[in-house]
Order: structure tokens, then sequence, then C-alpha cells
């Protein structure tokens, strides 16, 4: 499987990053030919973490001791006190991982013994007028915020100038490669839900998972489907049982298109239309009852 560790954005040339998928400590960086690289966090020397060294020549030299690592393979290519006469071991080496780039996010690949396929393109190919990105660490686990996306998304993510009720479309629809279920959603500036004395809906959330990832999407569309907003998002466990979203969002020109005069007046000036909350409401997550949800069971993200 893949799993996304992080924004290409997070990572510029002769930089690290260092990265943790539940407590699996990687460092990432960009080999000479600018190609993301992913080797353990630790030196096989002294176990100092790597992410402390720098990046030579597309390589990494761990900040103690000043041995050099290539980042493909993980094999030690140099070693600072040796002699002329003597070459590295053959046996040093790091951890080295498969990582690819994609879609503006680097993968990790968990195991590699079989090549795994990179997901096709994550948004529509409708004319888009912005596109924002970002991280949002959280003390929530993985499997919890999957779920609270399909119950209640609102208390997750806010997407400016929209109202997300508590009224399903239907019944969850669930294909070989995700689970789906729509909520009806209106207009307001208010900062309150829609009322429920309204008769109609112009909008629907839509709340999606893959399998066997540990990504999802969140789409606003209109009441033909056009896409206004769309959210992909990938959660990665981390440390302690917390976890860090990934995301992206592009907004749309169908959504100033369908959008009441006051909402073109309030959002024209705005370029990000989507915020992900890192701080929650425990209260209110306390509360929320089990919905939809529960079909996420026969999802496998291993």
């Amino acid at each position: 499987m893949l799993q996304t560790i992080a924004l290409s954005s997070q990572l510029g040339t002769n930089k690290t990053l260092a990265v943790n998928v539940n407590d699996l400590p990687i460092v990432l960086f960009r080999d000479k030919d600018d190609k993301v690289v992913a080797l353990e966090d630790r030196c096989p020397h002294r176990r100092v973490p790597l992410s402390l060294g720098k990046v030579i020549q597309g390589e990494l030299r761990c900040a103690y001791h000043g041995w050099t690592f290539d980042g493909k393979t993980g094999a030690c290519t140099n070693i600072p006190n040796l002699s002329a006469k003597e070459s590295v071991p053959a046996k040093l080496k790091a951890k080295a991982f498969i990582v690819q780039e994609h879609n503006g996010f680097i993968y990790w690949q968990r195991s590699d013994s079989v090549h795994v396929a990179l997901p096709p393109a994550i948004f529509s190919q409708a004319i888009y007028l912005a596109q924002n990105e970002g991280i949002a660490n959280l003390t929530l686990s993985m499997e919890a915020y999957r779920s609270i996306l399909f119950d209640g998304p609102e208390m997750l993510i806010s997407l400016y100038g929209i109202g997300i009720t508590d009224y399903f479309l239907g019944d969850v629809i669930e294909t070989e490669y995700s689970i789906t279920i729509d909520r009806a959603a209106d207009w307001q500036l208010t900062g309150r839900k829609p009322s429920w004395k309204s008769p109609d809906y112009p909008l629907i959330i839509r709340s999606e998972i893959f399998k066997h990832t540990t990504c999802a999407k969140i789409s606003l569309l209109n009441s033909t489907e056009q896409v206004l907003i769309e959210v992909y998002l990938s959660v990665v466990p981390d440390k302690r049982s917390t976890s860090r979203v990934l995301w992206q969002a592009r907004s749309y020109q169908a959504y100033f298109d369908s959008a009441p005069l006051l909402n073109k007046l309030k959002c024209s000036w705005r370029k990000n239309l989507v915020k992900v909350h890192e701080i929650l409401n425990a209260n209110s997550i306390n509360k929320l009852m089990l919905g939809p949800s529960a079909r996420l069971q026969s999802i496998n993200v291993q």
C-alpha cells in the first residue's frame, strides 16, 4: 500500500524533512537528480537522527560523525576517519524506503516486495480559481478522524459560506475503490447550520473514503452535481495515537457561478475557501451519533 507522508512543498533542495508514520521515524531529502528519497531516521552508527545532518551533493551526511549515505540504497558512501587504503564495508547501511512524488504529495510504500501503482488525478478537470494546501496536527487517531468525516464533517473542516446539515441524501454507496455518503448543505454566512425549516437544499456535501489507503475527499456540489470545492485529505498515523492530516483543496469557477450575490461579494477577495481544523470540540465529538461510519469497518487500510 502507498501512504502519503508529506507534501511536496515541504521538501526543498538540500534540505531534510523528518516525518513519522506510527512510531517509525523517516527522513526525506532530494538526491542529486532532485528525486525524493527516504531513509530510516537513525544513523546505523550511533542511532543519531539523520534528519539532523546535511545534504551534500545529493547524499545525506550524519551530523554526529559525518558518515554519508546514499538515499536510494541506504549504503554508506563515506566515513571521514578511514585512511586512503581503507574502504567502507558494504554491510554499513541505513534502511532505505521506496518513495514517489505525485499529485503534490510524497508517497511512501510500506513494502518493497511489490510495485504499487500511483493513484490517478485527485481533482476534477474543471476550471479552478485557487488551489491551497496545508497540514493539520490532531490529537485524534486516524480511525476516529475517518469516522467523523462520515458522521460529522463540519467538525473537521469548514467551507467558507457553506452550512452543512445533518440530513443524509440516500444510503451509503460502496464500490470497489471507495465508500461514499452525501448530505445536504446550503449557502450561509452566519456560521450557523442551515435552518431545518428549509424545504429544499441546493448543495451537496459528499464524503468519500478510498479503500486500501488512508485518503479521503470532501466535495461540495450543486444540485446538478457540478463540483464547487474539493478537499483531498490524507490522514497519517503519527506518534502517541495522534494524526497528521495533509490536505490540498481547489475552489472552482462553479462556486462563484452558483453562489448568491452576497456570497459572491463576501468571497470574491478570498483565495482560500477551505479551513481544515486543528482545534476540535471534544464535547461535540463525544455527542456525535454513530451513523454511516459504521460501514467503514469494511475498509482495509493495511
